[in-house]
Formats: C-alpha cells, structure tokens, sequence
C-alpha cells in the first residue's frame, strides 16, 4: 500500500507554444494525471500561468492510497504515472503531449522531477511513501521502569485485547 502526493506542477515555456491569433480566453492549460492506468486519473483546474498548488500551505494538491498485489521492483517499473499537458480551449481541448515516470522510480526516487513535454518543461513534486503494518506476536513481555519513564499508572500495554 502506498500514499501518493500530488504538491505542485508548473508548466515552462507555454507562450511560445500559444499562436498569436488565440484569444485570452483559449491561453489556458490543464494537467491530466494517469496514475497506473487508469487506476487515478486527475484533471487539474485550466490556469493561465500553468501553475498548479495546493491552496492551503502545507497540504498535497492531490492525495489518495495506491494498493496494488504487484509490488516488487520489477513490477513497479512496468507501471506507469502519465502527465499530459492540455491547452483549454472553446472549441475542443489540444495536446501538447505526454511524459511518464515508472511507479518504482516514484517509490524510490526524488520527489521533484523534471519532465519535457515536446520542448515544454513539466515541473512536477509528487511523492509516492509505503505504508505498512506491523503486528508484533509476543509470547511473554516483561516491563520495566526508569526513573526517567512515565509512573507506572500513566503506563498501558495492550495484550491479546487485556489492557
């Protein structure tokens, strides 16, 4: 099981990308994630600057639980998360492109990435942490204490449900 962030994205060089006779109102860009095929999928907002963060400081843009039987090495390269940047428009949505990054290097890797998208740079930070659970089977516990440690009231030990 692994959490998965979406911080920020922020697209370079759109206006050369723009022609001259597109109105303001078409000079808008979206971001579509393709997190695993199809496993998420995630539309940002249409922006102008083609910058895309969390309005509240502190919190991921976009966040969900990613579970998946196939999680060894090998099996996480060969899934993918697609970016695929779109210009928003009137009269139909156009591509600029699509860049991908393997689910292994999202698990192991930085959380910053830099990604070309047909000579437009995608800067994407994306986190993708496991998240496992420990159960500890104990046949006998002994329990000591410090000076330093918590009077023994204030202590708790849950075993086998008893408290």
């Amino acid at each position: 099981r692994f959490a998965v962030e979406v911080e920020s994205a922020q697209a370079f060089n759109m206006v050369e990308r723009f022609s001259s006779d597109v109105d303001a109102q078409d000079r808008l860009a979206f971001l579509k994630i393709t997190f695993d095929n199809s496993f998420r999928i995630i539309t940002t907002s249409a922006a102008s600057d083609a910058k895309w963060e969390s309005e509240t400081s502190g919190s991921p843009l976009y966040s969900f639980e990613y579970e998946t039987c196939f999680g060894t090495q090998n099996q996480l390269k060969m899934k993918t998360c697609e970016f695929e940047l779109w210009q928003h428009r009137r009269r139909g949505n156009v591509s600029f492109g699509t860049a991908s990054i393997d689910l292994h290097q999202l698990a192991t890797g930085p959380s910053w990435y830099e990604l070309d998208i047909d000579g437009i740079k995608l800067e994407v930070k994306i986190t993708m942490r496991q998240v496992a659970s420990v159960a500890l089977y104990l046949r006998s516990v002994s329990l000591t204490r410090s000076a330093l440690d918590a009077p023994l009231y204030q202590t708790r030990v849950r075993l086998g449900g008893a408290q």
